[in-house]
């Protein structure tokens, strides 16, 4: 045997273990939606008085959550319970949604979120969890 056989041999071999390593850690997409819990969306309508109140509740569980105005006025949201209209992360009606991704934030995702809204303002919430981690 030369050299290059073997050495062809043992790249052969890791490219194997690599592919079978690979195989066993990717789902179908029909079997990934066994993971997930169904897809939780909450309207929330804003008081008669300008107020702050918890929206979501801390869920080691949550993956992502989308957080988008359903009326014209933009929401204010925080993981502080004291919110108030000049503070938080504000959630314009004519921008994007605010979007947090365990991916991409971490602990973030998975906290406990309070929204400051004015009068006349609702807000709807998407969340998206697991039913259990993966092995």
């Amino acid at each position: 045997m030369t050299m290059l056989d073997e050495s062809a041999r043992r790249w052969l071999a890791s490219l194997e273990e690599r592919q079978r390593k690979k195989s066993s850690r990717q789902l179908a997409p029909w079997d990934e939606n066994t993971w997930f819990q169904a897809i939780k969306e909450t309207a929330i309508v804003g008081p008669a008085v300008g107020t702050a109140a918890r929206v979501l509740a801390a869920d080691p569980m949550r993956i992502a959550v989308i957080f988008s105005p359903g009326s014209g006025l933009a929401v204010q949201v925080s993981t502080v319970s004291s919110i108030n209209a000049a503070s938080g992360i504000m959630v314009s009606a004519t921008g994007s949604p605010l979007i947090i991704t365990q991916k991409d934030f971490g602990p973030l995702c998975t906290a406990e979120w309070f929204a400051f809204q004015p009068v006349g303002a609702s807000l709807n919430i998407l969340e998206i969890a697991l039913r259990d981690w993966p092995q």
